[in-house]
C-alpha cells in the first residue's frame, strides 16, 4: 500500500514567538526562548524517528519530499546553526525531489542580510513573508512586533538578496482599516516582485485577545465592511495580475501557486513534525489524523529521552496489548506487516505525546468537497469516483432544484470532460453549498 506516489509533504511547527498578535489563534507560545534549543533537538529526533517508521510502510531505505513547510510561531526566531540543524537532519533522512517546494515563514522584524543569504545558499526556495498590514496603527493595536518601516525593509532585503519565490500574507478588516489603508498596503507590496499574495479577511476567533477587545467594544468591528474590502483586494489583486487560485490565495502564474498547499487541498498525505502539529495519512480503507501534544516541555522531554531508542525499527502491531506500556516495544522493521491496520496505531502509540482521529471515508467525503471547491480549478468527476468508488451524481444530482439553480444562476461550473468548480460568484457562497452537500452525506 503506497502513502505517498507523488513524494511526502512535511509541515514542521515552530511553536514560538515574541509575543502573541491579538488577532492569532494559532498554536505558539511566548516567552519561551530559552528552551528554542532544547526543541531544535527534539524536533530533529523525531524527524530522524519517523523517517525511518515511513520507510518500513514503503518497503524503502529512504522517502522523498515533494514539499516542506516550516512555519509556526516564528521560524525566523531560529538561529541560522538551528536551522542548518533542522536542514542537516531532513538531508540526512529523507531525499529531495528534484522540484522540491520548501517554504519557511518569516516574521518581518527577523529579517536581516545575513539571514536572507543564508536562506539564498540553502535548499528553501520559497519565503512567505507576514506582512498583514502596512498601517502603523493597524501594527500597533494588533500587537504586530515589526513596524511600517520594518515591514517596507524586509520587503526590500528580499527583494534585493533572494533569487527565489516569494509570497506575502496580508489580512484586510482590521478595526478602523478602511479602502484607502488596503490599497496602500497592495500597492506598496506590488513593488518588489512578490509572486504570490496569501489575502484573507480578518477571522475573530475566540480566545483572542483581539474578540475580547471588540467583545467589549473597546474596538469597532464591521463583519460587512471586512468583506466589502476583501473583494475591493481581489478586485485590485486581479488588475495587477495575480489570479485567484483558491479562495484566499493569488499567484501570478501557475508556477508561483503554492504546492504545499495544494497538497492540503487535494487531500494528499502530508507529515506533521513539532509540538502541534498535524498530519494526514490518507490510505484506500481507512485514513488517520493526528495531532503532537501542544506541551511543548512534554514534547521535548519525551523526544530527547528516548532519543537513542530510533533506531531503523518499527513497531509490531501484534504487541500492542502486551508490550507497549514505554517505548521499548520499538522491533526491528523486518517484523512489519504490510496489511497494517491504521485502527491499531491509537494503542500502538498511547506513550507518544500525540492524539489520533480515524477518519472514515464519509468524513473523508465531505473534507474532498470542502477542500476541493475552495480551489478556482475544483476537481474532476473521475478523481473523485475513483477515490470513493461512487457516481458523483449521488451527491451533485443535477435533477435536484438546489443544483439545477446554482448551475443556472453561474454559481457551479460543470465542464464537458467532468471537471466541477465553482465560479468566483459561487465562491462567495461556499458555505451554503456545502451545509447542502453536508445533508446529504450526513442526514
Amino acid at each position: 500500500m503506497k502513502f505517498c506516489k507523488k513524494g511526502i509533504s512535511i509541515y514542521i511547527h515552530i511553536p514560538f514567538c515574541k509575543s502573541k498578535c491579538n488577532y492569532c489563534d494559532f498554536f505558539s507560545r511566548p516567552n519561551c526562548l530559552e528552551k528554542l534549543q532544547d526543541y531544535v533537538n527534539a524536533l530533529c529526533s523525531e524527524i530522524e524517528f519517523f523517517a525511518k517508521t515511513y520507510s518500513a510502510f514503503e518497503n524503502s531505505s529512504m522517502q522523498k519530499i515533494q514539499t516542506l513547510y516550516i512555519g509556526g510561531g516564528t521560524p525566523s526566531l531560529l538561529s541560522t546553526a538551528q536551522l542548518s540543524q533542522i536542514f542537516q537532519t531532513l538531508q540526512n533522512n529523507f531525499r529531495f525531489e528534484k522540484t522540491i517546494e520548501a517554504t519557511i515563514e518569516l516574521n518581518p522584524d527577523d529579517v536581516s542580510k545575513h539571514l536572507i543569504a543564508f536562506l539564498q545558499k540553502s535548499f528553501i526556495n520559497r519565503i512567505s513573508l507576514g506582512i498583514q498590514s502596512l498601517n502603523e496603527k493597524t501594527l500597533s493595536k494588533m500587537n504586530r512586533r515589526a513596524t511600517k518601516k520594518t515591514c517596507l525593509n524586509a520587503l526590500k532585503i528580499i527583494n534585493e538578496n533572494f533569487s527565489k519565490r516569494f509570497s506575502v500574507d496580508l489580512i484586510c478588516g482590521f478595526p478602523e482599516e478602511n479602502f484607502d489603508d488596503l490599497k496602500y498596503s497592495l500597492q506598496e507590496i506590488f513593488k518588489y516582485n512578490v509572486e504570490h499574495i496569501s489575502f484573507y479577511s480578518l477571522c475573530v476567533e475566540e480566545g483572542t485577545k483581539l474578540f475580547d477587545l471588540i467583545e467589549s467594544s473597546e474596538l469597532p468591528f464591521d463583519e460587512d465592511f471586512s468583506d466589502k474590502l476583501w473583494l475591493f483586494g481581489k478586485n485590485l489583486l486581479s488588475k495587477n495580475s495575480f489570479k485567484q487560485y483558491e479562495i484566499s490565495n493569488f499567484a501570478k502564474s501557475k508556477k508561483a501557486q503554492s504546492v504545499h498547499n495544494l497538497n492540503y487541498w487535494n487531500l494528499d498525505t502530508y507529515f506533521g513534525f513539532g509540538a502541534g502539529a498535524t498530519g494526514t495519512i490518507y490510505s484506500s480503507k481507512q485514513s488517520i489524523r493526528y495531532t503532537n501534544n501542544q506541551d511543548i516541555l512534554a514534547y521535548i522531554n519525551f523526544w530527547l529521552s528516548n532519543k537513542k531508542k530510533v533506531d531503523p525499527i518499527f513497531l509490531n502491531p501484534k504487541s500492542v496489548e502486551t508490550n507497549f506500556s514505554s517505548p521499548n516495544g520499538f522491533i526491528h522493521k523486518s517484523d512489519f506487516k504490510t496489511n497494517f491496520d491504521f485502527s491499531n496505531i491509537p494503542q500502538i502509540f498511547k506513550n507518544f505525546p500525540t492524539q489520533f482521529e480515524i477518519i472514515d471515508k464519509q468524513t473523508e467525503e465531505f473534507e474532498f468537497f470542502m477542500m476541493n471547491f475552495r480551489k478556482r480549478a475544483g476537481f474532476n468527476k473521475s478523481t473523485y469516483e475513483e477515490r470513493f468508488n461512487k457516481k458523483i451524481e449521488s451527491v451533485i444530482n443535477l435533477d435536484e432544484q438546489f443544483f439545477k439553480t446554482w448551475v443556472e444562476k453561474g454559481r457551479l461550473k460543470i465542464s464537458r470532460s467532468g471537471q466541477y468548480s465553482l465560479s468566483v460568484k459561487g465562491l462567495l457562497y461556499l458555505n451554503t453549498f456545502l451545509q447542502k452537500i453536508s445533508e446529504i452525506l450526513f442526514c
